[in-house]
């Protein structure tokens, strides 16, 4: 029977197997090294042995003798591998590969739902803030009247700066309002909604003239009280309120939402009879103010216009809020 003998490289060990186990793997008994039996040579004498878990690695491919250089291999770099293309290397008539930088990055274009939902936040603030002013010139009011009863001379002074204070603010919010009308001019005609949201806006502008010229300046004393104009600035700011329910009752039916519509057909509702009422009470002080008894006269038509007033600022914000609540729907909804 024919024996291999070979050492291990690792301790030196001397090691014998069988000659039928040539090829095969064997752990050294001195060290535990694994190791490949060789294979007897011509003449018996055996191989080198080698771990069994290393192979030999080839030798590196020597690099390619450089060449002389094509047109087509300007993007090749001179150990062969690819290289980044340069602007200079581009065939100008040959369609270029669009980089990165080369795209456009836009932001979403906002629909008309977004700048109609703008216009009703402004408008709803303003109607707070003139709702606010309207509260400071009534305490004004209440105190002229108290100074007017009780002959208090001094009660007027007070109550000139609370009415002068109201009128500037209101004033001021309705410019705001005039504003937050432009953004509702963005709806669809389909109903109607951007005719009324037209007259609204011109409305609200010759409003804001009138209340300066017909109640703001004569409070600040820069003009003579004229009860014509103040009047139709009280028609104008009823009239105003007509339209915003009008335009709110014309988005319900664009969109489809009827109780959208029933608040603003209250809005309208109400704004009629206040329209009726100013230019009715402002015939009846004006016949009334060379009579006796004229100034309870109006301290009564007042009162009750204020109550009427109150009731439709109130109908007017929910009329707004709930525009905006529904154009806030349609806004998350549309994607374009």
């Amino acid at each position: 029977m024919s024996v291999i003998t070979f050492q291990c490289f690792a301790c030196n060990q001397v090691l014998q197997v069988g000659a039928e186990n040539a090829g095969r793997k064997a752990k050294c008994s001195q060290c535990g090294t694994i190791l490949t039996i060789p294979v007897l040579a011509a003449g018996g004498v055996a191989q080198a042995v080698l771990p069994a878990a290393s192979a030999p690695n080839p030798p590196p491919a020597p690099p390619p003798a450089p060449g002389p250089r094509r047109a087509d291999d300007v993007n090749v770099a001179d150990d062969g591998s690819p290289r980044r293309r340069r602007v200079a290397d581009e065939d100008e008539s040959a369609p270029r590969r669009r980089r990165d930088e080369d795209y456009d990055v836009r932001r979403p274009a906002y629909s008309k739902w977004d700048k109609i939902r703008i216009g009703f936040v402004l408008v709803f603030i303003a109607l707070c803030v003139i709702a606010g002013a309207y509260g400071v010139e009534l305490m004004g009011h209440l105190i002229r009247l108290i100074a007017y009863v009780s002959s208090a001379v001094g009660g007027f002074a007070i109550a000139s700066v609370f009415i002068r204070i109201g009128l500037t603010v209101a004033l001021v919010a309705t410019i705001a309002a005039i504003v937050g009308h432009v953004f509702l001019l963005f709806v669809s005609n389909r109903t109607g909604a951007l005719g009324f949201g037209i007259a609204a806006l011109a409305i609200c502008s010759v409003y804001l003239i009138f209340n300066l010229v017909g109640r703001t300046m004569p409070e600040y004393g820069a003009l003579s009280r004229n009860r014509v104009l103040a009047m139709l600035a009280d028609l104008l700011g009823a009239t105003y309120f007509m339209m915003i329910g009008f335009y709110v009752r014309a988005l319900g039916r664009q969109l489809d939402r009827t109780y959208v519509q029933g608040r603003g057909m209250l809005l309208v509702v109400l704004s009629s009879i206040m329209a009726g009422y100013e230019l009715l009470t402002g015939i009846i002080l004006l016949l009334a103010s060379g009579i006796s008894g004229g100034m309870v006269i109006f301290w009564i038509f007042f009162w009750l216009g204020a109550i009427l007033t109150i009731a439709v600022l109130v109908v007017a914000l929910l009329a707004v809020y709930e525009g905006k609540r529904v154009v806030d729907r349609e806004a998350a909804t549309t994607m374009y």
